[in-house]
């Protein structure tokens, strides 16, 4: 069963105690377009989310970074979490473009899989992995953190999944 089967199993049980939701939102000021950076949705009974307004809040901090919060209805929040898949779509989008630059730039093919237990970004390159603390659609962008994994144990784990993973049809591949 993938985490989003699992996630709607568990709504589907709990829809008739969690009548309500979180929901929070953070974008990034870039240029003049404003840049979803996190988006969750907590399911919960209402007297237990009391402390998020049932009005959006929001706030700007140093004229670039958003915040936005409100108390809404579970079916407000499912219309939502719905909407927000074209969302990752449009990163998708985004990240593929960002690939076929770097790729076309340093005459490498990159291939993406998805790996539904990890949420950070890796790179292999040959024998050496490497952790990239941003997403590939913002490398370069602003200040971001790629570090070689050298813990032979942690590198092992890693390997072996990517080894399960690469098993499969890569999710998009990019070429120079």
């Amino acid at each position: 069963m993938s985490n989003l089967q699992a996630f709607e199993a568990a709504a589907e049980m709990l829809q008739p105690t969690y009548t309500h939701a979180t929901l929070h939102v953070i974008a990034e000021l870039r240029g003049t377009q404003w840049c979803n950076l996190y988006t969750s949705f907590i399911y919960g009974r209402e007297i237990d989310l009391l402390s998020v307004p049932a009005y959006y809040e929001h706030a700007i901090y140093n004229s670039s970074v958003l915040c936005v919060r409100a108390r809404i209805t579970r079916p407000d929040a499912d219309t939502k979490r719905r909407a927000r898949l074209s969302a990752r779509q449009q990163t998708e989008a985004a990240t593929k473009v960002a690939a076929q630059n770097i790729a076309t730039k340093l005459n490498v093919s990159i291939s993406f899989y998805r790996i539904e237990s990890l949420h950070d970004r890796f790179l292999l390159i040959g024998d050496r992995l490497w952790h990239v603390g941003c997403s590939f659609n913002a490398f370069g962008q602003e200040i971001s953190a790629v570090v070689e994994m050298r813990d032979e144990r942690a590198k092992a784990s890693m390997l072996d999944i990517f080894e399960r993973t690469t098993a499969r049809l890569p999710v998009f591949t990019v070429t120079p």
